[in-house]
């Protein structure tokens, strides 16, 4: 399995999901905080912090001043976009750090912080099964482009914190001090009861939103060639529920959030019999406003969907528009 963004495995590793600890570890477990504590001392938090969707809502409430984004387009990458766009209207300073021009760098950022690309620094891949493999630094980056870890360590230091770390090979050393749990955490019970994936006629679709992996995402901007090879964006559907519907296999459809804004996508319909009736399941970043646009503030998406003429338009492959 190839995780959908670079370094994601590696990410959840070194503890930058809420109430994490480096190396697979839980802020909430005593035996986790004490291993991490015997390397870094007391003071680790008593609370888990916020997640992306907490952090958006406090900033549209005015509870953050200085937004800083690294590697997060948030005009593709948040679960609803009317939260992102309050968020980014109220902020006062947003930083971005980032190595490619993304929708929310050009709209919205008041300070840039370009970065280096994988060939143009030394680092580690780590697949989604936890296997690592270095790599060496291929080409020399633009002047003044830094790493990423560069960055974070001289922003420290100007907020009066000293990292520790100054050379790659540091910070190697501190996650090999800091290790991994031995064993994993037992998983939750899953529930004995369905959930009720049939809401009613005027509640519309629950909707499961998924990235493609050739999709339009910032990074495979210009590649015409294997943007060629993409996938069209498709809805999908059971059976049971295009009937409802009143739809088939190939049918053109426009789609129309139930709570948010003006945003409608136009996809094809693809039956599947794997897709729970009542749900549909639309690709996140393939069509020329982001599925994301369909949620809510608060991140729910209810849709309609509503059948074509012939001659009315369907979204373009990739490529088409790159």
């Amino acid at each position: 399995y190839v995780p959908r963004r670079a370094g994601a495995r590696g990410a959840i590793e070194a503890g930058l999901t809420a109430g994490t600890l480096p190396g697979g570890r839980r802020l909430d477990d005593a035996d986790d905080r004490a291993a991490v504590e015997a390397v870094w001392g007391e003071g680790l938090p008593s609370e888990r912090g916020r997640d992306l969707h907490a952090i958006l809502s406090d900033a549209a409430a005015g509870k953050i001043d200085v937004l800083h984004l690294i590697g997060v387009d948030l005009a593709r990458d948040a679960a609803s976009t009317a939260l992102a766009q309050a968020a980014l209207a109220k902020i006062g300073t947003v930083i971005v750090q980032d190595l490619a021009a993304t929708e929310t760098l050009s709209a919205h950022a008041d300070v840039v912080l370009p970065v280096t690309g994988r060939q143009e620094r030394a680092g580690t891949s780590t697949n989604w099964e936890g296997r690592r493999q270095r790599f060496a630094r291929a080409v020399d980056g633009p002047d003044l482009v830094q790493d990423d870890w560069e960055i974070v360590v001289q922003l420290a230091a100007l907020l009066g914190h000293d990292l520790g770390v100054d050379d790659l090979e540091a910070i190697r050393g501190e996650i090999a001090r800091l290790g991994q749990r031995d064993t994993p955490h037992e998983l939750h019970a899953a529930s004995d009861t369905p959930a009720d994936a049939s809401p009613a006629d005027d509640e519309g679709l629950a909707v499961s939103i998924r990235a493609l992996l050739l999709d339009r995402g910032t990074m495979l901007t210009g590649a015409s060639d294997l943007n060629a090879t993409s996938r069209r964006g498709t809805v999908q559907l059971a059976p049971v529920t295009a009937e409802q519907i009143g739809v088939t296999d190939g049918d053109r459809v426009a789609i129309t959030g139930l709570d948010a804004g003006d945003t409608v996508l136009t996809l094809t319909v693809e039956v599947r019999r794997d897709v729970l009736p009542g749900v549909a399941i639309l690709p996140a970043n393939s069509t020329p406003q982001s599925a994301y646009g369909l949620a809510d503030r608060d991140g729910s998406v209810r849709i309609t969907l509503s059948a074509l003429a012939d001659d009315d338009a369907v979204a373009p492959r990739v490529e088409e528009v790159a």
